[in-house]
């Protein structure tokens, strides 16, 4: 396949319309900068090829991946030579519009009939190039990354590629077929090999199943002459058993009668008790009528005992209460006389006292103070050398010196005048003269209190203090002097006398040593007093309560003088009532035992009962057993005839129960005979049919073998021819370092070294020379498939950056082997960063415009 013209627009990179002739044959280059849309170019042809790629993987693109960003479509169109046969193929994939093809083949100059269908158009381009789009990028186009590719390959993808190129796909669909139809008859013989399990399982069930019905039938013969026996047997036993059994029931007939008239005559004697009870029980009722209302009468009264003491002893705790009451008024009174008298003064006095104190505390503290500044200002001046200059004068020192300051200039302006008039009157220059001397003295004075106020704020601040302090200390003793002459008191120690003097009454008086105990102490008596009358209003009601519940008992009973005799003789009765109430519940309890027992039914039913039994006797009697008279009647016996009975009867059973068991058994046995007969009868023709399903198997095995060798024999060639023409073009372009390449079928490679005198493998090679490697088998194994291939052709060859780790000299010779690969690859794309132009027939540069677009930049054709 030879390409001839490319279009492209709004594919990836290639936003603008570019259209390339290109020549169709030689070495063309195509160099650019990083994303100057050289790899872009060639993955144009692959889609103009083979269009959006299927599937779902992360490397296959979707419509938004190919078309440029900003176009609504990209259009491909590719016109191109395969074989004799031109052909034009455009395609558009659009975002709205989809994906739509059209092939024609140009015949005479002219297009032919139009091919559109996507499907038909992909199945087409695979029978014209000879590759679908997997073989294409696998083997002519050629990236850098994928210079591995072919031995990354599975065994069998990598059989599938050899043989879909050199148009061996009859032998993948031969063995597909075979396959198929293997798998189809592995399936029938499963199948069937399932089904004759069963036939033979149920085959050899049905003999078993034969083999046990015959021997069933012999054991029933054998258990049916033994059941026979047993029957007899069984009879006989019985006979005598009943004998047995009609003298036992006599026997047990008379014993119960015997016992059923005893329990009778005990039944009658409880009857008579029964009597005898409920007649002394009369006689208890009607003493007890005596005493009825004796409790409620001993309750009364002694309630009415109990009112009479409660009525006394609250009557002499009213007496008591009343006399407390006046010695608590008493005593409240003389508290409240004292609190009088005392409070006003105490008051009066504390408040007295407090101001004292403040006052005498406030004039301590100022006393220290002063006492405090004026020896540091005496130390500060000493230090100065002012020792002597008074406090008062540093404090009038601002004071001072401005009239200093105005003596000074008076003097100095009344002399100035006197000393004017004296050029009149000679008597004024003495009166000047002076004037002049008092103000030459003032500013000297003012001149010495500007200096000392200069140097000496310190001193000055103190002094203003100590001057202060003074002032307030002056005040503090003013107050005093008022308070003393208010309060008639020199001090507060004397208020302090007077207060302890009050302090003393009061506690010689209540037992208090303050004037707020004494405030609590009246509170309290007050409590107290209030507590105590309430207490009388109490027991005044009391008394009336204890005096009503004793008017209302004695409506229930006559109180006698002698209460407690009464309360005695009441509790007498009280006792004999419950003695004879005891003597009732005794014999109220035994009556009711008695009843419990229904004694009349049960002597009733009793004589029933002794009547049936008689005529139960009557009725066995009538019924002897001939030749009994000759029989006595042992229990022992009785009941050893019992067992060898039952155990006859057991023998029987068992016999019966085993001959019904075996006659169930033969009969399920027959029926599953019957179900079984079918696959019995199966078996023949199905161990036939599964004999000729195992051979059909080995047939089809044997047939995909030999094509399986067939066509391995056929890849075999491919190898050799790779090695031969690796061999021929190794030493090139290694640069003469390496030669002979062993290839082993999995396509891994190891080179015989010049300069090691051996064989390295592969993984031995530095990254660059692995790639030299790579390229060579790449192109060796390409061009052996291609060239094997049934109706070769010349091939285009893309190869996307695959010299760039290669040095000057090594791509020098790996363009000679693609001059040496034209046989096969006449037409060759190559990709590379830097120019290559020198090595290359043709060649084109590409960069991206202003919009970000590939571009042309030039071209050699």
């Amino acid at each position: 396949m030879i390409i001839h013209r490319l279009s492209v627009s709004g594919f990836k990179m290639i936003g603008d319309s570019i259209t390339l002739e290109f020549p169709d044959e030689g070495k063309i280059g195509l160099f650019g900068g990083n994303e100057s849309g050289k790899s872009t170019l060639l993955e144009s042809m692959e889609y103009a090829l083979y269009g959006l790629r299927k599937g779902k993987s992360a490397e296959e693109a979707s419509r938004e991946d190919v078309i440029t960003w900003g176009k609504e479509s990209a259009k491909l169109k590719l016109e191109f030579t395969s074989g004799t046969e031109r052909y034009i193929l455009e395609r558009e994939i659009g975002l709205r519009t989809g994906h739509r093809a059209r092939l024609n083949q140009i015949r005479d100059g002219a297009r032919s009939s139009s091919m559109t269908n996507l499907t038909k158009i992909g199945e087409e381009i695979d029978r014209i190039t000879g590759m679908d789009r997997d073989s294409f990028t696998r083997l002519v186009y050629v990236r850098q990354k994928d210079l591995d590719v072919l031995r990354k390959l599975e065994k069998s993808s990598r059989e599938q590629l050899v043989n879909k190129v050199m148009g061996m796909e009859a032998f993948d669909k031969a063995d597909e077929a075979l396959q198929g139809k293997l798998k189809a008859v592995r399936e029938e013989y499963e199948r069937i090999w399932i089904e004759f399990n069963n036939v033979r399982r149920e085959r050899e069930l049905y003999e078993e199943k034969q083999t046990r019905m015959i021997q069933l039938e012999r054991e029933t013969s054998e258990l049916k002459g033994k059941l026979d026996l047993a029957s007899e047997e069984i009879e006989m036993k019985k006979a005598v058993l009943w004998k047995f059994d009609w003298l036992g029931k006599i026997k047990t007939k008379e014993e119960l009668l015997h016992e059923k008239m005893k329990l009778k005559e005990r039944i009658d004697e409880e009857i008579d008790a029964l009597a005898k009870s409920r007649k002394r029980l009369g006689e208890l009722a009607h003493q007890l009528k005596e005493y009825e209302g004796i409790e409620d009468k001993l309750g009364a009264l002694r309630k009415i005992s109990q009112s009479f003491e409660d009525l006394e002893n609250t009557r002499q705790d009213k007496i008591d209460l009343k006399r407390k009451i006046l010695e608590a008024e008493k005593r409240l009174e003389t508290q409240q006389n004292l609190l009088r008298t005392i409070e006003p003064e105490y008051i009066h006095l504390s408040e007295d006292l407090d101001s004292y104190k403040n006052l005498e505390e406030k004039l301590e503290d100022l006393s220290k103070d002063l006492e405090s500044r004026e020896k540091s200002q005496l130390i500060e001046m000493t230090r100065i050398g002012l020792k002597g200059y008074s406090t008062q004068n540093f404090a009038r020192l601002q004071t001072n010196k401005s009239r200093y300051l105005v003596a000074s200039i008076i003097s100095l302006i009344a002399g100035l005048l006197l000393a004017s008039s004296a050029i009149l009157f000679i008597f004024m220059f003495l009166p000047a003269i002076a004037c002049l001397a008092l103000s030459s003295y003032c500013f000297a004075r003012y001149f010495k209190m500007e200096k000392l106020s200069a140097t000496h704020l310190t001193l000055q601040a103190g002094a203003r203090e100590i001057v202060s302090t003074e002032e307030r200390l002056k005040e503090v003793k003013s107050e005093l002097n008022g308070l003393k002459n208010k309060t008639c008191f020199g001090s507060s120690q004397e208020i302090e006398k007077r207060l302890s003097v009050l302090r003393s009454k009061i506690d010689e008086t209540t037992g208090q040593d303050s004037l707020d105990g004494l405030k609590v102490l009246c509170r309290n008596s007050e409590v107290a007093l209030t507590e105590l009358k309430d207490a009388l209003d109490a027991a005044s009601t009391r008394i009336n309560l204890f005096q009503s519940r004793i008017d209302e008992e004695g409506k229930k009973v006559e109180i006698e003088s002698d209460i407690g005799n009464q309360i005695k003789r009441f509790e007498d009765m009280k006792d004999a009532k419950s003695r004879l109430s005891a003597n009732k519940k005794n014999e109220e309890d035994r009556i009711h035992d008695l009843e419990r027992g229904q004694p009349d039914k049960r002597s009733k039913e009793l004589l029933k009962e002794i009547i049936e039994i008689e005529a139960e006797l009557t009725e066995l009697l009538n019924t002897k057993p001939e030749g009994i008279e000759n029989l006595a009647y042992v229990e022992t016996v009785h009941d050893q005839m019992k067992m060898e009975t039952d155990n006859a009867s057991k023998t029987f059973n068992d016999l019966k129960n085993q001959y019904v068991s075996r006659q169930s058994t033969m009969n399920a046995l027959g029926q599953e005979l019957q179900h079984l007969e079918k696959s019995h009868d199966a078996y023949p023709a199905m161990a036939i049919k599964v004999e000729d399903l195992k051979l059909n198997q080995a047939v089809i095995d044997r047939t995909r073998m030999e094509i399986s060798e067939t066509s391995r024999k056929l890849r075999n060639k491919v190898i050799p021819y790779a090695r031969y023409i690796i061999n021929q073009i190794l030493p090139t372009i290694t640069d003469g370092r390496y030669s002979d390449l062993q290839i082993s079928e999995d396509l891994k490679f190891q080179a015989h070294s010049t300069e090691a005198g051996g064989y390295k493998e592969q993984v031995v090679f530095s990254g660059g020379t692995q790639d030299q490697f790579l390229i060579a088998l790449r192109l060796a194994f390409t061009a052996s498939i291609l060239d094997s291939r049934v109706k070769a052709d010349y091939y285009s060859l893309l190869m996307d950056e695959c010299i760039s780790s290669s040095d000057e000299e090594r791509r020098k010779g790996f363009f000679e082997v693609l001059d040496a690969m034209k046989k096969t690859f006449r037409q060759i794309f190559i990709i590379a960063h830097e120019d290559i132009s020198e090595y290359v027939d043709h060649y084109m540069t590409l960069v991206r415009n202003e919009k970000g677009y590939s571009q042309i930049k030039s071209k050699s054709w």
